[in-house]
């Protein structure tokens, strides 16, 4: 949603209004518009819910008299809402309600859930052209709205330290009608905490948010503090209760050890890499002397491997990563080292971990795992195919695999990743539960081709 941040005279909206009215009489040869009607692009959780915190939008579309339609008429009506206090709908030049500062609405249609309407509808209505549509929505609270550091080394952590330099995504999640749901795209802006202009100019010398990715940190090379981060959302300030939790911790210090994780589960012996396959290794950074994984540096170290003619840093079947390890022909065992940060600034921390590449045939069987599982719809589960090799050997093979769902409709699923995405409900319209199941099925693609298929279930969640 684009904003105005300073005032916009009073008759801007009206006089843009009357003149997109001028403009449509006639518009389709001759045509003139017979009737409106409203939809809601994001009715994947409902077409009638709309949930508070997380801005919404309607779309307006005419019909004309010889049958055509258009769909990009927001602009050209005047809305209203039957309870502003709920859910407000937005005309050009609207001031935003509820906030510190001024800001303007600079689109039509725009939707801010404010408070949830106790299972009430709240009615939009869109009036141009002398006809009216209406829309019926109930505005409901989300639940377990919380800030994440992605890719962090604790799981759900509420506070984290990042190295200096350093870059790290957050994510912004809630439980909407039952459903964890990614939401950091509702998210304006994020900031870190500050009671004063002095105060936010000392924040910036220990880290700010990137510009073209605003939900990301970039540490300070220089200067070390902590900060607690959160998210702007327009429809709710800082104090609402539902965003008791949606705030991190950030700690910026130097990173003084690398700890090098490899592959989970990667095969029956560790250490080793079959040619033409690949491990893909996490790389942490360790703060104060502890050996607990932190901040996971995996894309932002620097690897170098003592001879890169037998294992390649980098490229990993399907995975560009700067600790993936691909085995190009039989060798070692070799050093490769992973590093982070200059001497001359940040200091430099370095950990090396030891492989060999070793000559397998194709593999005689692959496993595809877990198996028979269920998920709650709209999430996702990584899947793994382990092969076995006619030595006995077996390795996780998953990046070199050909991935297939029997109904990506319901599941899609990475072709060379095996990272299997819910992306329905499983729910019918009038709420009830619609649990579906899918086949998943990996395969070498080689002559003879060799494969494994496995059965997810999805189920939706509990409320």
């Amino acid at each position: 949603m684009r904003l105005l941040t300073a005032r916009a005279p009073a008759f801007l909206a009206s006089s843009l209004l009357a003149m997109a009215l001028v403009a449509c009489d006639g518009v389709g040869e001759g045509s003139s518009p017979k009737s409106l009607e409203l939809s809601k692009p994001s009715a994947l959780l409902g077409k009638d819910k709309t949930f508070t915190c997380f801005r919404d939008r309607l779309l307006l579309k005419v019909v004309f008299t010889d049958g055509k339609f258009s769909s990009n008429f927001n602009s050209r009506a005047k809305w209203t809402s039957s309870r502003p206090d709920l859910l407000f709908v937005s005309n050009f030049g609207d001031k935003v309600p509820n906030q510190t500062t001024d800001l303007f609405f600079q689109q039509a249609g725009e939707l801010l859930p404010l408070k949830s309407s106790g299972g009430q509808d709240v009615v939009i209505t869109a009036d141009a052209f002398g006809l009216k549509a209406t829309y019926k929505l109930k505005v409901i609270d989300p639940t377990e709205i919380k800030v994440t550091a992605s890719g962090y080394g604790v799981d759900n952590a509420t506070a984290i330290s990042i190295a200096r330099e350093s870059l790290q995504p957050l994510a912004l999640s809630a439980k909407l009608d039952g459903y964890i749901s990614d939401v950091t795209s509702g998210a304006e802006s994020w900031s870190f905490d500050a009671a004063s202009d002095a105060e936010r100019e000392a924040n910036a010398k220990i880290a700010t948010f990137v510009a073209t990715a605003p939900n990301t940190i970039l540490a300070s090379d220089a200067t070390d503090g902590s900060l607690v981060a959160r998210p702007k959302l327009l429809a709710c300030n800082a104090d609402n209760p539902l965003l008791a939790n949606a705030k991190i911790g950030v700690t910026v210090a130097q990173a003084d050890s690398l700890i090098v994780e490899g592959e989970p589960d990667f095969g029956s012996a560790p250490g080793e890499i079959v040619v033409t396959t690949s491990e893909l290794l996490s790389v942490y950074a360790g703060f104060g002397g502890s050996a607990a994984k932190a901040q996971n540096l995996s894309s932002q170290v620097g690897v170098e491997s003592a001879d890169a003619t037998i294992l390649r840093p980098l490229l990993a079947g399907a995975v560009v990563s700067p600790t993936a390890l691909t085995a190009l022909k039989a060798g070692g065992p070799l050093a490769v080292t992973y590093s982070y940060g200059t001497a001359d600034k940040n200091g430099k921390v370095t950990a090396a971990v030891s492989r060999s590449a070793v000559d397998e045939p194709t593999p005689v069987s692959i496993e595809v795992q877990p198996e028979a599982t269920t998920i709650d719809a709209l999430t996702f589960l990584q899947f793994h195919a382990i092969g076995t090799y006619a030595s006995g050997r077996t390795q996780d093979i998953s990046r070199h695999l050909g991935w297939s769902s029997s109904d990506a409709a319901k599941v899609a699923i990475g072709e060379k990743t095996g990272r299997a995405v819910s992306i329905t409900t499983a729910r019918k319209e009038d709420g009830s539960a619609d649990p579906h199941q899918v086949t998943i099925t990996a395969h070498t693609g080689t002559s003879p081709d060799v494969g494994d298929s496995t059965v997810l279930n999805v189920e939706p969640p509990n409320p």
